[in-house]
């Protein structure tokens, strides 16, 4: 009933989530406070660019305005500049008004002054009114009539004078609001984004994948943004023959080559149907998300910080493939691959399929890629867990080990997590369609046996 739901009928996406949308203060519409999951979810979706009309004709206003949506309508206030439509009546100081049941939709509101004035009305609309005088009477504040005229006077302020004369609230004529219920679904297919390169989408199409897309646009520009990836291009390929490197600012076929690989690779990764936990951290690994020390500065403010193996001011490069922790899942996976096969950093860190021969199915080695990163981050984690100060440490974890054998049972586990993060893949069987059916019966990490996939350990 919050807002593209008026009366109980079902209307487009939930309303929480449009409350998440348009409340990224964590508020309901009645000034109350949300529940803690509802309030992270209104904070991410209020991390979003505002909405705006996406539609391909311009909207065409008329007597249907009657029964638009009153809260959580971003078309009733002004339109701003660049083509964006303005906030929600909610923000412009109504919030108390949001949450009066006998205001819901925009026909409501003359409805409402009606009642405060005793205006004349059609002889349909007075059970109606009957419904919004006891609404009036029951509420603490609003019943005072003086109070309730003034809270009208601004709402109707805050509102699009175009609207209020379609909806006939300008000439006081007569409508029938008992038209269509689809109009607020009407108006949510015509909210959206206009997505990087041009792509529209709308508020009812949001997934995950293009709300990720929307916030890193916002967040960083377009250009900042293609330099992080290319500069995870750069770590991730092994260095050019004889140490020359390409001449800076790179050419733009070649930088342009480069950033359509790694896009290609957070493609095939987001493709997988499998757990997104699973597929997060190769995700982060990709935009120099994961808490190494030099990630999160602990360099700065503790610049002898160094990792268990030795190593000081450990980043990315060391934790994901110089690390001894690393390393043993790099030697799990080679011990896999035929003897004669090289197997670089770019194989796990972009899942490029290592040449060998038989040659490997290129959809187990994205899965084995991301097995990859997640067996070294499950490493890199107890290592940093281990290396808290005793009053610090978990008393539901073990106490770890000596710090001579941190490394070598980091690593066990780490190699194990590779392993059972292959299991978990098998076991929630979603291969694309006639994905499973391509896999060999003698691949070295998932053969197919009939119509299921197993993991091969010592093929």
């Amino acid at each position: 009933r919050l807002h593209w739901q008026p009366r109980g009928r079902a209307g487009g996406l939930h309303g929480w989530a449009w409350m998440g949308m348009f409340f990224a203060q964590g508020r309901r519409p009645d000034g109350g406070e949300l529940q803690d999951p509802l309030r992270r979810l209104a904070a991410g979706f209020g991390r979003l660019p505002p909405l705006g009309d996406v539609g391909t004709t311009p909207l065409q206003l008329g007597p249907w305005c009657a029964v638009a949506p009153l809260w959580g309508n971003p078309f009733l206030t002004l339109a701003v500049a660049g083509g964006r439509l303005g906030g929600c009546l909610e923000g412009l100081g109504l919030r108390d008004l949001a949450g009066v049941g006998c205001l819901q939709l925009l026909g409501d509101v003359r409805q409402v002054l009606g009642v405060l004035q005793g205006g004349p009305f059609a002889a349909w609309e007075a059970a109606a009114l009957q419904r919004h005088a006891a609404c009036l009477a029951a509420h603490p504040v609003l019943r005072v009539a003086s109070v309730a005229r003034a809270r009208l006077h601004a709402l109707t302020a805050a509102i699009n004078p175009a609207w209020l004369a379609a909806a006939g609230m300008a000439e006081g004529q007569e409508l029938d609001t008992r038209l269509d219920w689809g109009v607020g679904h009407l108006l949510q297919r015509r909210l959206g984004w206009v997505q990087p390169g041009g792509r529209v989408a709308t508020a009812l199409e949001l997934t995950v994948r293009i709300g990720t897309a929307l916030q890193l646009e916002r967040g960083r520009g377009k250009a900042k943004r293609e330099g992080h990836l290319r500069a995870f291009f750069a770590e991730a390929m092994p260095p050019p023959p004889g140490g020359a490197a390409l001449p800076l600012p790179l050419p733009p076929a070649e930088a342009e080559r480069q950033l359509q690989v790694v896009q290609d690779w957070v493609g095939r990764v987001w493709d997988l149907r499998w757990d997104n936990l699973r597929k997060e951290k190769a995700l982060l690994l990709v935009h120099d998300g994961l808490p190494t020390a030099q990630r999160v500065h602990l360099v700065k403010t503790n610049p002898g910080i160094a990792c268990a193996c030795g190593s000081p001011n450990p980043g990315r490069a060391h934790c994901f493939w110089e690390c001894p922790v690393a390393r043993a899942v790099v030697e799990a996976v080679s011990e896999q691959l035929p003897s004669a096969t090289a197997l670089a950093r770019d194989s796990v860190w972009l899942g490029q399929v290592p040449a060998c021969q038989p040659a490997l199915e290129p959809g187990v080695w994205t899965v084995v890629a991301v097995a990859a990163i997640w067996g070294m981050e499950r490493g890199r984690a107890v290592l940093t867990r281990w290396a808290l100060p005793e009053e610090k440490q978990d008393p539901r974890w073990p106490p770890p080990p000596p710090a001579n054998r941190r490394v070598e049972v980091a690593s066990s586990q780490a190699v194990l997590a590779f392993w059972a993060c292959l299991q978990d893949f098998v076991c929630v069987q979603r291969g694309r369609s006639g994905w499973v059916g391509g896999v060999p019966e003698s691949h070295p990490f998932l053969r197919r046996v009939g119509v299921r996939l197993e993991v091969s350990v010592g093929q």
